[in-house]
């Protein structure tokens, strides 16, 4: 297998265990609320008031906030995830 399908093939495991840890770590809201607006698994990212519309939340000013809270739950649990374990060294391949 070469260089490039390799790098395919672990960015994409790399992509699924992301999600499966946001899914185990963060509330449904705040999960999707990454998803859409990271534009993951949907051809665009969303803006905030259309996500809070989606998901019944007041407003663009609480998803807003709600992404910030969940990127720094993500990132405070990476180093302790499968991720790093599987992935020491490689998440820039």
């Amino acid at each position: 297998m070469n260089e490039k399908a390799v790098r395919y093939i672990r960015r994409r495991k790399m992509l699924f265990l992301l999600r499966r840890l946001m899914w185990e770590t963060l509330s449904r809201e705040d999960y999707f609320i990454l998803l859409y607006t990271c534009g993951i698994g949907i051809d665009q990212p969303l803006p905030p008031a259309e996500i809070a519309l989606k998901l019944g939340l007041s407003g663009s000013i609480e998803v807003c906030r709600r992404y910030h809270h969940a990127i720094h739950r993500i990132r405070a649990i990476i180093p302790h995830s499968v991720i790093s374990r599987l992935y020491v060294g490689t998440i820039g391949v």
